[in-house]
């Protein structure tokens, strides 16, 4: 009877403990509170979060409707949520939903969730892995833009939109994988491409860049701020490099452009602080503004001397036709033959070669942040011809001692007509309102 009864003891206390476990264990998935809901289309959507748990858990149901969506910058900011779990009947998660939650490691993406929102997962530092449900579709721009600690990408057999910078700044990414019988994109050399359009989407430190011509086009942001990549090799069919496509590279050292290349796109290789030799071929019709701007350790830039639309002369890289100039390196000198009337908006930032310039008088305008972040550049002389200069274009010369106006009558900060002219006559004086005062400012001169 003893033993009986003991046992029976036993039984209940084990009961209990496995009850006790089960209610605590994050396997219960017991919904969070805090969680702060609003009516869409088809249920609840959550809009907001007030709690504090770690691991927030989000629920199948809301006042007996389905929780179909995770609302625009629902949990934005939320910087110590390490764990998200969503239920399946989720479809979309808004722009902007986890946007820098910063101590984001994981979250459960269910098959039903279809669209990821522009922005959603912005700056999730802390988040290594993402798995895209068996349902989605459509990744918009930036969705997981700077996550710089994911390792691998996995896309789903339906994704059938990516858009351009879904990945942009994920520096550690090693691992780009497609699900078979995506028709929409593939994977190869590990770059993920879309078929149709011939674009590189994103690339990694180890990508290839396929030589069968399955690739033409260098997509948006597709290697933005990538770590390790050192040098790149271009085949033959690459016809376009888009915007910001190796913007940040911090170890890219040396490009060769061929002579496939038709356009440069904006940005494309801006602040990479390594890149020291740049080749660009003959059929370069075409280069955005600040396609090089920030590349401080720039030394050698070849121009091939067939090219018709661009020509070298004094470290400088000048369109021909518009007289625009759109780069200056190293120990830089603007040629004064005429060929030179507009100082293209980044042309010399971050230039570590110059301590002093002259803008000869043919130049008439000088675009923003055209000096910027020269902080050897001590002296500078405006030219006679200049009637505008772009905001910034000084910011952070923090050398500059003096700025020579040669026409200095006439200088205004807006184009009214009525206010009283600035006295630049003064190098020092000029150089402070330039550098300090007015940087953020237009300037005119009437």
């Amino acid at each position: 009877m003893r033993r009986f009864c003991m046992l029976a003891v036993l039984i209940v206390l084990t009961a209990i403990c496995l009850a006790c476990f089960i209610g605590c264990s994050p396997a219960a998935k017991v919904p969070s509170d805090g969680l702060e809901f609003e009516a869409v289309e088809g249920g609840y959507a959550v809009v907001g979060y007030s709690g504090s748990d770690l691991h927030v858990v989000i629920p199948d149901t809301h006042e007996g409707k389905p929780v179909v969506a995770i609302g625009e910058e629902a949990f934005r900011d939320h910087d110590t949520l390490t764990n998200v779990t969503l239920p399946d009947g989720v479809t979309t998660i808004d722009s902007f939903a986890f946007h820098g939650c910063t101590s984001l490691v994981s979250i459960e993406l269910p098959d039903s969730l279809t669209t990821v929102g522009g922005f959603a997962f912005f700056d999730c530092t802390s988040l290594l892995s993402i798995r895209l449900g068996k349902g989605v579709t459509t990744i918009e721009g930036f969705a997981f833009a700077d996550c710089v600690a994911l390792k691998s990408i996995k896309i789903p057999k339906g994704v059938s939109k990516i858009e351009e910078g879904a990945f942009s700044g994920c520096a550690e990414l090693m691992h780009i994988s497609v699900a078979w019988g995506n028709e929409a994109y593939h994977v190869k050399g590990n770059c993920l491409i879309d078929t149709e359009s011939k674009t590189l989407i994103k690339g990694c430190a180890n990508s290839r860049i396929p030589k069968d011509g399955s690739v033409t086009r260098i997509g948006k942001d597709s290697f933005s701020g990538t770590k390790g990549l050192s040098d790149i090799s271009f085949p033959d069919s690459i016809t376009e490099i888009g915007f910001a496509a190796f913007n940040v590279c911090p170890d890219l050292r040396k490009v060769v452009i061929p002579n496939s290349v038709t356009d440069i796109e904006g940005a494309a290789f801006s602040g990479c602080a390594s890149l020291t030799a740049v080749s660009v071929g003959r059929n370069v019709a075409s280069i955005g503004s600040n396609a090089f701007g920030g590349c401080s350790a720039l030394a050698e830039f070849t121009l091939a001397p067939e090219n018709t639309f661009y020509h070298m002369a004094g470290n400088c890289l000048i369109e021909t036709a518009s007289k625009k100039l759109m780069l200056g390196y190293g120990n830089c000198v603007i040629p004064d033959d005429g060929s030179v009337t507009e100082i293209e908006s980044y042309a010399f930032s971050g230039c570590k070669g110059i301590t002093s310039l002259v803008i000869p008088d043919s130049v008439t305008e000088i675009g923003i942040y055209a000096f910027a972040w020269c902080d050897r550049l001590t002296s500078l002389t405006v030219g006679a011809g200049v009637v505008h200069m772009d905001i910034c274009v000084a910011y952070e010369c923090t050398a500059l001692r003096e700025v020579i106006f040669v026409q200095p009558e006439g200088w205004r900060i807006t184009l009214w007509k009525d206010e009283e002219p600035l006295d630049v006559t003064d190098p020092a004086r000029a150089a402070e309102y330039l550098r300090d005062m007015y940087h953020s400012r237009d300037w005119y001169r009437q």
